[in-house]
């Protein structure tokens, strides 16, 4: 199973270069990320890069990857 955790705070070049419609993390439209087959999908209050040291996007990814679901 798949599941997709994306940003939504709008930083970095992408925001200003990229042309993203909608909300987005600077780099990736929220709408991207809404793919066919997930599992699960949820939105946190971080950028693109910032997702890599998000605490809450940490826990969510390990509560999916022991349960199948990122709330328990």
């Amino acid at each position: 199973e798949v599941g997709m955790i994306a940003g939504a705070r709008s930083m970095g070049l992408g925001k200003f270069f990229g042309g993203l419609e909608g909300d987005n993390d600077g780099t990736v439209a929220i709408s991207e990320t809404r793919l066919p087959g997930l599992a699960e999908h949820v939105v946190v209050a971080a950028s693109h890069s910032g997702l890599i040291v998000s605490a809450q996007a940490a826990e969510l990814a390990g509560n999916f990857l022991e349960t199948g679901h990122f709330s328990r």
